[in-house]
This record gives structure tokens, C-alpha cells and sequence, in this order.
């Protein structure tokens, strides 16, 4: 479930928040600033990781990691249609409605991902990690090349619309990736021999 999970997260990614998005935005005609924002917010948001790792351990690394994966994932879903709608509420509303909802997933994904590799910790055995993160990734590199090949026939006409198509595929692989996430076991289940405890704190600062 894990791999099946970084792989449709990756996948999600790849669609809705990377080239396909920056293209779409770029159709609309946005400015420079608009597409600044958009490429980074992300890192942008990633400091809200420093205050939220010291209240990880009292909400629970599985509880965080779902529900930040989940709200998300509805947070984006809008997405599917705004390509559609553009002629009727314009261009600049368009491009103020997409970085809103791009603020608001990143946020989301800052203050949630926090728990996910404390969470692999508790999971998958010292001894095992290396060998479970070289596969992690491959799954994560070929889901990616997927993503991005479906974007590149989706887009080959660069109508509107086909943006409204990949968001489609992306959106459907963020919700696989949340159904996968909720079959990973809790921290201290053992994925392996044998697990680290799961109540070990690691100090913020």
C-alpha cells in the first residue's frame, strides 16, 4: 500500500501541479507574477513543516497524514472544471481562483507531510529502509514518466479543455493515493522483522 500510495501521490502531482498547470496558466495569459507564485508556493509553504512537527505526536501521524491527503485532495478537485468555465466567469478570476486553491493545497500538504516519513519510521525496520526507499522511488520515477507521457497526449491539441482532462486523471490518482494511504498500517505495526517503537520523539529543535 505504501508504494501504491507514493505512486498515485506522484502521479497527482505530476498532473495537476507541475507543467500541465504552468501551461494552463500560461494559456490564460498570466502574468509573471501569478506564474511566480505558483512555482513557489510550494517551497514557500514548506516552513509551516518547522511549527507543525512539535504537535505531530499529540494528533497522530496516521490521523494527519489522512486527513491532510484527504482535504487536499477536495481542495484541488475544482480544478477539473475550471478550464471549462473560464468563458463564462473570465481569465483573471480563473488565475486568482487556481492560486488560491494552490495556496491552500500547499498548505495542506506543508502541515500533513511532517508526519509521513516519522510514520515510514515506525513502519519499515532499520535494516530494511534502504532497500524499501530505492524501491519507493522507482515506483514513484515510473508513475511520474506515466503522468507526464497521459499529459503530453491529453494536451496535443492545447485546447482548453484538454486541461480540464488531465486535471481529471491527476484528481482521480489523489484520491487513489488517499484510499491507498488508509491501508498503511499505524505506526508500530510492524512492516518486517521487527519495528522501532513508535512513541520515540524526536525534538523539533
Amino acid at each position: 500500500s505504501i508504494y501504491w500510495f507514493d505512486a498515485f501521490s506522484t502521479m497527482s502531482w505530476q498532473m495537476c501541479m507541475t507543467s500541465p498547470l504552468v501551461l494552463f496558466m500560461r494559456a490564460l495569459g498570466a502574468p509573471a507574477l501569478a506564474l511566480g507564485l505558483l512555482t513557489g508556493l510550494n517551497p514557500l509553504m514548506s516552513v509551516l513543516q518547522l511549527p507543525m512537527s512539535r504537535h505531530v505526536d499529540r494528533i497522530g501521524h496516521r490521523r494527519l497524514m489522512q486527513f491532510g491527503w484527504l482535504v487536499r485532495t477536495i481542495v484541488i478537485t475544482p480544478l477539473i472544471v475550471l478550464p471549462l468555465t473560464t468563458v463564462q466567469i473570465g481569465r483573471p478570476l480563473t488565475i486568482a481562483l487556481v492560486l488560491i486553491m494552490i495556496a491552500a493545497f500547499t498548505i495542506l500538504r506543508s502541515v500533513s507531510v511532517v508526519a509521513w516519513m516519522p510514520w515510514l519510521s515506525a513502519l519499515i525496520p532499520a535494516d530494511s529502509r534502504g532497500a524499501f526507499l530505492s524501491r519507493d522511488r522507482f515506483f514513484m520515477n515510473i508513475t511520474s514518466l506515466i503522468g507526464l507521457g497521459l499529459s503530453a497526449l491529453l494536451l496535443a491539441q492545447g485546447n482548453l479543455r484538454d486541461y480540464s482532462e488531465v486535471f481529471f486523471v491527476g484528481v482521480i490518482a489523489a484520491y487513489a493515493s488517499v484510499i491507498f494511504l488508509t491501508r498503511i498500517p499505524p505506526p508500530g505495526s510492524a512492516v518486517g522483522p521487527t519495528a522501532p517503537p513508535a512513541t520515540t520523539r524526536v525534538p523539533a529543535a
